[in-house]
């Protein structure tokens, strides 16, 4: 198993989508459905990548305030979700394509 992936995503249908698409490719996928659980989460590991639906504009985004403020090394294992980024619906393959091998 690979590095743990954090997915934080507040819709479960497409959180449990991206899990399974992970598991697939060998990795440990973690999900986050609410700002407050990621940040909970990302204080208590350290992730490989984090795959973020930003609730905001990814400047204003809580999450990516976080990382900036207490994360910073972090902030370039973001892959954002949605029009920022990977598009929804995602495909598997480019997913996987963007995420470390380690």
């Amino acid at each position: 198993m690979r590095s743990p992936v954090l997915v934080i995503e507040d819709y479960a249908d497409l959180r449990l989508a991206i899990l399974a698409t992970l598991d697939r490719a060998h990795y440990n996928g973690v999900g986050a459905a609410t700002t407050e659980d990621a940040i909970r989460k990302l204080k208590a590991g350290n992730y490989s990548a984090i795959v973020l639906d930003p609730v905001a504009d990814v400047r204003t985004d809580p999450v990516m305030m976080f990382l900036r403020d207490h994360q910073p090394e972090q902030v370039r294992k973001v892959i954002l979700l949605g029009d920022e980024g990977l598009h929804k619906p995602f495909n598997p393959s480019e997913l996987v394509a963007r995420l470390p091998i380690s």
